[in-house]
């Protein structure tokens, strides 16, 4: 992996943890369980077709509530800024590699990279 390729997964992750923050899954799962309850006995037709739709949903529901839990967990052990994977010399994101011997430092010692300003910014 380039240390390109490893900022822009760092910052994909941080988005995509920021969204799942947004979802009331809890809530939906509810909504999933009642629906598993009363819908043979409201429309058993309408059950039956939609039950295989409706475990899948329901199966990714729970997957990402438990990314959910660990996003929140790592927000609380981290802060806003999030966890750092650095060389402390290089600053180069560890076990990254560059492609034609290009160097792999993200940025000069002392500044910031635009994605560790937009961090604390958030």
């Amino acid at each position: 992996m380039t240390a390109e390729e490893y900022e822009a997964t760092l910052v994909m992750m941080s988005s995509v943890g920021r969204t799942v923050q947004l979802l009331d899954l809890d809530a939906f799962l509810q909504a999933i369980d009642l629906a598993e309850t009363t819908g043979a006995i409201i429309d058993p037709t309408l059950y039956r077709a939609a039950m295989t739709k409706m475990q899948a949903i329901k199966k990714m529901a729970l997957a990402l509530r438990e990314f959910k839990r660990a996003v929140l967990e790592v927000k609380a052990e981290f802060g806003t800024e999030g966890p750092r994977n650095r060389d402390r010399e290089s600053n180069t994101p560890t076990g990254c590699s560059t492609p034609r011997g290009r160097s792999t430092k993200l940025s000069r010692p002392g500044t910031t990279t635009n994605f560790q300003r937009r961090s604390k910014v958030s």
